[in-house]
């Protein structure tokens, strides 16, 4: 079992356009799964699908991205 949470810092106030972004925590260990780093601005929503292999996250920079978890490390 796992929890995404979406996080970061104000990109704007520190200059860096990779500030935002998800992560994938594991509930059994207290770990970081992943970490999906590219939206520019506040994550607001997030869905996994069924066989959990994708996540696809909305922002406010106007982009939906779609995550293939045995992409990302």
């Amino acid at each position: 079992n796992c929890v995404m949470v979406a996080g970061g810092i104000e990109a704007k106030s520190v200059g860096r356009n990779d500030a935002y972004y998800v992560k994938v925590l594991a509930l059994d260990a207290a770990r970081e799964l992943y970490q999906l780093r590219g939206h520019t601005d506040t994550v607001h929503s997030m869905q996994v699908s069924r066989d959990g292999r994708w996540i696809a996250t909305g922002s406010d920079d106007a982009t939906v991205r779609l995550w293939e978890l045995s992409r990302v490390k």
